[in-house]
């Protein structure tokens, strides 16, 4: 290299590169753009099959959870997502959202649970979050609400348990038939 012209340079470094380009199988014609991967290419996974759902957001101001959906805009990762979030943002709301509406799935506070009516038939799934349980209470919060969420740091976090839980609500639905 150290006695190479600048060309010769190039045409090295641009035979490397179509060499690359061919061993992984993925070039384009004439005037496309090419990708190599490399350290920077990141893959991540497709984004899962979406139904429409109607998701009720309930976080009591004074919450952890208030603060959480506000700082990670979940409400915004959901409508993203293909979702139709609400948010209540007090107790008469969600009972008044609760009654006045058919909802597929409510997001709620651990502590705020009793709030919502829950019936066999015709009931919204229920997603309980939690900060602030541990050890034998987590265990029994986690047996009764398969699809608790645990302290999310992450907008992702929720979108895949709102994912799994409606998938989990369907799946038991048409169990039922």
């Amino acid at each position: 290299m150290k006695g190479m012209s600048r060309m010769t340079k190039a045409l090295v470094f641009t035979a490397w590169v179509l060499i690359a380009a061919f061993s992984t199988g993925e070039v384009l014609a004439c005037g496309d753009k090419f990708l190599v991967a490399s350290r920077g290419t990141r893959f991540q996974r497709p984004p899962a099959p979406r139904q429409p759902a109607a998701i009720l957001l309930y976080a009591s101001p004074t919450s952890e959870l208030s603060h959480r959906l506000a700082g990670l805009a979940v409400s915004d990762a959901l409508k993203k997502a293909g979702y139709r979030p609400t948010v209540a943002e007090s107790p008469q709301a969600l009972v008044a959202s609760l009654k006045a509406s058919h909802w597929d799935l409510v997001v709620v506070d651990v502590a705020d649970i009793q709030m919502i009516d829950v019936r066999p038939n015709d009931s919204p799934g229920v997603v309980p979050v939690t900060y602030s349980l541990s050890g034998q209470e987590w265990s029994q919060a986690r047996h009764e609400y398969p699809g608790i969420i645990r302290s999310p740091g992450k907008t992702r976090t929720f979108v895949d348990a709102i994912d799994a839980a409606l998938e989990a609500q369907r799946a038991a639905r048409a169990a039922a038939r």
